[in-house]
């Protein structure tokens, strides 16, 4: 299986960017997830803020156990696609999300901030 750039945030509390390395391209991606999932040759690439959105990281959202991630707006449906979930997935009642936002840094997305909502 290959190996993506995710961008996350630090800890549920954290507010502090980390590029984790060790996040696994979604199960069912080609080897070259560009050839057969569209056109997106980076899913975290940008040149301005407005370039990338806050997107779930796998196949449950963070208001269902979920974790989130910044993504290239361009790609969202791609990435999303790409995670091949399947429709009867079943997610934990448990409400993850955050008000960290997506943002760009040095040419890639990544979530900024991160409260905890209440």
């Amino acid at each position: 299986m290959n190996k993506f750039r995710a961008i996350q945030r630090d800890g549920p509390k954290g507010g502090e960017e980390r590029q984790n390395e060790s996040h696994e391209t979604p199960a069912n991606c080609p080897e070259d997830c560009t050839e057969e999932v569209g056109e997106c040759e980076d899913y975290f690439a940008c040149e301005d803020d407005k370039d990338c959105v806050k997107s779930q990281a796998g196949c449950c959202p963070c208001s269902s156990g979920g974790q989130s991630i910044a993504v290239a707006a361009a790609c969202e449906d791609e990435w999303l696609k790409a995670m091949n979930c399947p429709p009867d997935i079943m997610c934990l009642t448990v409400y993850l999300c955050d008000d960290s936002v997506a943002a760009c840094n040095d040419g890639k997305c990544l979530l900024v901030g991160g409260e905890p909502a209440d």
